[in-house]
């Protein structure tokens, strides 16, 4: 005989999932997985980033993937749990407010877990039984809240702007659920989670508005560092009133410029093939040598470029530092192809060291690496001439001139490098068309709607480590007169740091800003090997062309800027990169840990390649 138990079959965990899950109403089971998904994705990109920062730490101390890998599912878990929670307890919720609407089970079922899944447009559903019910009020809320969620979708708008459009389209589907009848009374702790992201939305504006305060109070400072201005309409300001790209005669030498790879031969030390490479030089690009010649008369200044479209300097084109470039090439081949004409000794040194004031007084750190290139073009082709025996020593020191303040044009730079950042971190918040474009990507769509805050607190957290680093940047003054290598070390960002907290502006422009330190220990390294390359021949002309087996003629003991060490010096033979050889002498300085790396293959060498003894002048 059968019972009447066999419907009551597994009650206690029915009672149980309904319990839970349907919160006793509709409408507090709807309003209370609503308020947890949204709780959970306000919540989620801070503790994943807090989490992502952990992994990375222990990564780093352990190497260990698997041991990071676990670590992450255990931190991941427990968020997952409580949103598949909250899109259950919604769902269920939305199911039963369909019941009247829609008979089949089937697809009432899918209406409700689309509606869940995309809780945004859920009003679409609710406004079903509203209308079915003429509750015009609640009606009205359900379809606004749809129409502000297909706007912030679809409308090309701002990140922010889209943030909180999506933010009010939630508070009028809250309004809307609230007007759902239930039997049972409501219970208000289904308001918890929404309390709760409630008050995280606020932390978040709070966190927002006292990063933005840091970040303002840290570009002043380090603009007085720096001595300069650090804001984007300030260094427009200070680009304008120079030279425009599009003035001539710069104009025409950008126009009639040698192509990338062109005039290779410029790097000869060889008297008679600079002459050939000279000839054809000529011949092929008299228009740009024209033009070279009549801006050398120019007073030097900037040069003034035309602003991107997108504000951003990074996509500024600076067309006039290849043309130094090529310019300073071009000059030395004539110092090489004619080292005893004095005149023209003369007229292409000191038209080099205007290409490298003109690239000098440059608002870009690039310019002021292109007048290092520049300036040690100019020495490498001075050991010309000085090989050649037609200069003195006073000629060579007037040659040499007086160095430029590298130092200070290098931390002015640091300044440059700074509003370049500020520029690049303004596009990616606030362009349409920048880190979060529109489009029909849902994903994308979805991070323009909810989580932009997140995304302009990390960018901020990213753009205040930024400044701090180039606080150490602005070292480049060097006070303490440490060596390079120090410096550098002194100055090196903490890449760890940008890795573990997922720095994505910091990783890109930081890391190389390091070496800047080297860079001037190199530039200023090599003016002392050409001073004392002249040293050198001093002592040859006065011991009748014999070469001196060391540097201990020399008054003190010369050492390098990178690692205090003692210059090296070779001469006689000597071997060359591709492995011929040839008469001379060699000044070099160690690498960045004061290793020897050998004359043939330091970084930072001046070669003077000398005629034989008893062979005459090598051609």
């Amino acid at each position: 005989m059968k019972t009447a138990a066999k419907p009551l079959k597994h009650y206690r965990r029915k009672r149980f999932f309904y319990k839970r899950l349907m919160m006793a109403s509709p409408r507090a089971g709807a309003i209370f997985g609503l308020s947890l998904m949204l709780l959970i994705l306000v919540c989620l990109p801070f503790f994943a980033m807090s989490g992502f920062s952990l992994l990375m730490g222990l990564y780093d101390a352990r190497g260990s993937a698997t041991e990071a890998v676990l670590l992450g599912g255990v931190w991941a878990a427990p968020f997952l749990f409580l949103y598949v929670y909250g899109f259950i307890a919604l769902g269920l919720a939305l199911n039963t407010m369909l019941r009247k609407v829609i008979r089949n089970n089937n697809c009432r079922d899918l209406l409700a877990s689309l509606a869940a899944f995309f809780f945004p447009f859920a009003g679409a559903a609710v406004l079903f039984a509203f209308v079915r019910e003429k509750r015009r009020l609640f009606a009205g809320f359900a379809a606004i809240s749809v129409a502000l969620a297909i706007f912030a979708r679809c409308a090309s708008i701002p990140p922010a702007t889209a943030w909180f459009v999506t933010w009010g389209g939630l508070a009028f589907l809250f309004f809307a659920l609230a007007g759902v009848r239930g039997r049972s009374r409501f219970r208000f702790y289904c308001l918890v989670p929404l309390a709760g992201c409630i008050l995280m939305l606020i932390t978040i504006q709070h966190c927002d508005t006292t990063l933005q305060k840091d970040i303002v109070a840290q570009r002043a400072e380090l603009s007085k560092i720096v001595g300069q201005s650090i804001e984007v309409k300030d260094y427009w300001a200070r680009d304008a009133g120079g030279l425009s790209v599009k003035d001539e005669p710069l104009a025409a030498m950008i126009e009639r410029q040698p192509p990338r790879g062109d005039g290779a031969a410029t790097g000869t030390a060889n008297v008679e093939e600079a002459r050939g490479a000279l000839a054809e030089y000529r011949q092929k690009y008299p228009e740009f040598i024209a033009a070279l010649t009549t801006f050398l008369k120019l007073p030097v200044r900037h040069v003034t470029h035309v602003r991107p479209k997108d504000d951003m300097l990074a996509s500024m084109a600076l067309p006039e530092l290849n043309v130094f470039r090529d310019g300073a090439r071009y000059l030395a081949l004539s110092i090489k192809a004619d080292p005893e004409n004095r005149e023209n000794l003369l007229r292409c040194n000191a038209g080099m060291e205007r290409l490298r004031d003109w690239s000098l007084a440059g608002n870009t750190l690039i310019s002021q690496l292109v007048a290092m290139a520049v300036e040690q073009t100019r020495l490498n082709a001075l050991s010309v001439p000085l090989a050649a025996g037609s200069i003195d020593a006073d000629d060579w020191r007037r040659l040499l001139g007086d160095p430029p303040d590298w130092r200070t044009a290098l931390a002015r730079s640091i300044g440059d490098e700074a509003t370049m950042y500020e520029s690049c971190y303004n596009f990616i918040l606030f362009n349409p068309a920048g880190l979060l474009p529109g489009g029909g990507n849902a994903a994308i769509a979805f991070a323009r709607s909810y989580i932009p805050s997140f995304l302009h607190i990390q960018f901020q957290r990213d753009y205040l480590f930024a400044l701090n680093e180039f606080r150490k940047l602005a070292l480049i003054r060097n006070p303490d007169n440490l060596p390079a290598a120090e410096l550098a070390a002194l100055m090196k960002c903490d890449e760890k740091k940008i890795k573990r907290n997922f720095f994505i502006l910091s990783g890109m422009l930081l890391p190389a800003l390091g070496q800047l330190a080297i860079k001037q220990g190199e530039i200023e390294d090599f003016r002392r090997l050409a001073e004392i390359a002249g040293g050198v021949m001093v002592y040859r002309k006065a011991h009748d062309g014999k070469l001196p087996a060391t540097l201990d003629f020399l008054p003190e003991k010369p050492l390098d800027s990178l690692t205090r060490q003692p210059i090296r010096y070779e001469s006689g033979k000597l071997q060359m990169k591709d492995d011929s050889k040839c008469y001379g002498f060699r000044l070099y300085t160690r690498d960045g840990q004061g290793k020897d790396p050998g004359g043939a293959r330091a970084k930072n060498n001046y070669l003077v390649r000398l005629p034989e003894p008893g062979k005459g002048e090598v051609r």
